[in-house]
């Protein structure tokens, strides 16, 4: 209980300093602060209803045709299991391009779900190699792999050690000619900092970015929110203690 009240303490803290954010998820007393606590309805695969959010709040733009049908998806993982984009694919026709550095779930992917582009490299400021901790324990226990250092979460899993590819997003995608995206979802253990210095936003933009954000405390990190607001984005929402929502202020001419 005491640890759920820390918890809230800092969404309080976060209010005040963003105070046009608005809540998801929380619990009720967190949530005079902005939108209704949802139960997951079925349908809906992320983790924490990420995609029934953006659906519920932005479903008159999600199928209009202004809206492009591209969802980049940046630390995948498991292709259906807590997955952001699935639901978008699967029921709205979205192009997916998804991004991991886990060999493992490459396969999952094709076998899975054909449809979406797989690239397997993580992601960072520049071209690099770097290590990266494999966690063990199922499915679940793979979603805390991550570059070595960035989290804390591999630390309670049996992790074995790798050198991987990393290469900046901007390059990804000009080698794609994406210069905008619908929607872009970043669950990267901690690592979102650098892989957001690695979009040129002068070239790309996405209406709405989705990323996780609970650093070591559980409020996140102020300065990947400060990044995107100086990108012209605006802090839209907040689940829980967990991920944040910008959209791009275009999406209101689109609606």
């Amino acid at each position: 209980m005491l640890k759920k009240l820390k918890k809230c303490a800092r969404l309080v803290q976060l209010k005040l300093k963003y105070p046009k954010l608005v809540y998801f998820g929380a619990p009720l007393f967190i949530n005079c602060f902005g939108i209704s606590s949802k139960a997951i309805k079925k349908g809906f695969f992320s983790q924490l209803g990420q995609d029934e959010l953006v659906f519920t709040e932005f479903f008159k733009l999600i199928d209009s045709d202004s809206f492009p049908k591209v969802f980049i998806d940046i630390g995948c993982n498991q292709p259906m299991l807590h997955s952001n984009s699935y639901f978008f694919e699967k029921y709205h026709g979205y192009k997916v391009l998804a991004i991991d550095a886990l060999q493992e779930i490459h396969e999952l992917w094709r076998i899975n779900r054909p449809n979406a582009e797989f690239i397997e490299c993580a992601v960072g400021a520049s071209n690099d190699e770097l290590s990266f901790d494999v966690v063990g324990g199922g499915e679940i226990g793979s979603m805390f792999s991550s570059v070595s250092g960035s989290s804390k979460k591999s630390t309670f899993h049996p992790i074995k050690t790798r050198v991987v590819k990393v290469r900046p997003i901007a390059e990804i995608l000009a080698e794609r000619c994406i210069d905008r995206a619908g929607i872009l979802s970043m669950d990267i253990e901690g690592y979102e900092l650098p892989a957001l210095q690695g979009i040129d936003f002068e070239k790309f933009f996405a209406y709405i970015f989705i990323i996780e954000n609970n650093g070591f405390e559980g409020l996140g990190n102020n300065q990947i929110r400060d990044m995107m607001i100086s990108n012209g984005y605006i802090y839209f929402a907040r689940i829980w203690n967990l991920d944040d929502i910008f959209i791009h202020p275009d999406i209101f001419a689109l609606a």
